[in-house]
């Protein structure tokens, strides 16, 4: 594999091809009035004040049954191991895996977000789940640490190739998340001893600072995802200007973001929301509804 060299610069520059992606296929427009009309915003950007707008909305009645066809079955776990483990081991180590992964699907909600992120994929077309290890998380046994989970917008996750629906087949990934400004002046203060310039003074300090006034509360702050010549997955978090964390392996050789599509698209990863297709119908209805409503109206009192 090509090695990869990332700076502030080029890994925002990467963050602005893959949204630029984005925008070409109305990714953004497409989300924004998938979840209008999930909420019954319905009527936003119809120039008529004196007519009655009923919403009679049947998008947020199928997006419902769907999510609830889905989340009434469990989710199980099947771990694969080698072909030539003994039949016995095979079934202790089954039976010890099973285990520990429930533990840590109760730790992280697992099965409880599991319904809100299918909602999320099915307004979006497209969601993710991101894994990552907490040294700092509190739990019940002495080992320090454990597992945590979030869920991410598709609108905030860029595939280094577009057309690649296979996340071990991606270039890089990066995650994109807007962040209080001195939450980004904190975590750049922690990280400062690690980052690749060393620093003698307080210049670099300033001039984060700085920057971080340039915006009003929030640091757009991108953590990218890639994988080395041995296949090992590395990370780096900066913003545009300044690096938050400096080049770190993970050690592992699967990225830590699971994505779903709803419905795939051909040369995308994206998918398609099921709302898409039938906001026109949606709209019809509503409109239908409102012509007998003025009709009954002129009826009654012409």
């Amino acid at each position: 594999m090509k090695k990869m060299t990332n700076t502030p610069e080029s890994i925002y520059n990467e963050y602005l091809k893959g949204t630029t992606y984005k925008t070409g296929i109305q990714l953004y427009d497409n989300v924004k009035l998938n979840q209008n009309f999930y909420l019954g915003k319905q009527w936003e950007g119809a120039n008529a004040p004196d007519i009655e707008k009923p919403v009679i909305n049947i998008v947020r009645q199928a997006i419902d049954y769907y999510i609830s066809m889905l989340a009434s079955d469990d989710v199980g776990l099947q771990p694969i191991l080698p072909d030539d483990t003994n039949e016995d081991v095979q079934k202790a180590i089954e039976y010890l895996i099973v285990d520990e992964m429930e533990k840590v699907f109760e730790s992280i909600k697992f099965k409880q977000t599991l319904r809100d992120f299918l909602k999320d994929c099915a307004l979006d077309g497209s969601h993710a789940l991101y894994f990552w290890y907490d040294p700092d998380l509190e739990n019940e046994t002495d080992l320090a640490g454990g597992i945590r989970m979030i869920k991410l917008d598709c609108t905030n996750v860029i595939f280094g190739d577009p057309t690649e629906q296979n996340v071990e087949q991606q270039p890089y990934i990066i995650v994109v998340q807007n962040l209080p400004k001195e939450s980004v002046i904190d975590m750049f203060n922690a990280n400062r001893e690690n980052i690749e310039d060393s620093f003698d003074d307080d210049t670099a300090l300033d001039e984060m600072e700085s920057y971080a006034r340039e915006v009003e509360k929030y640091v757009t702050v991108l953590t990218k995802f890639w994988k080395n010549e041995q296949g090992i997955v590395q990370v780096m978090k900066s913003t545009n200007k300044h690096i938050l964390m400096n080049e770190t392996s993970l050690e592992i050789s699967h990225y830590p973001v699971s994505w779903m599509s709803w419905r795939k698209k051909r040369n995308s990863y994206h998918g398609e929301s099921p709302i898409t297709p039938i906001r026109s119908n949606q709209i019809m209805i509503n409109k239908y509804f409102m012509m007998i409503n003025e009709f009954v109206k002129k009826l009654a009192f012409p």
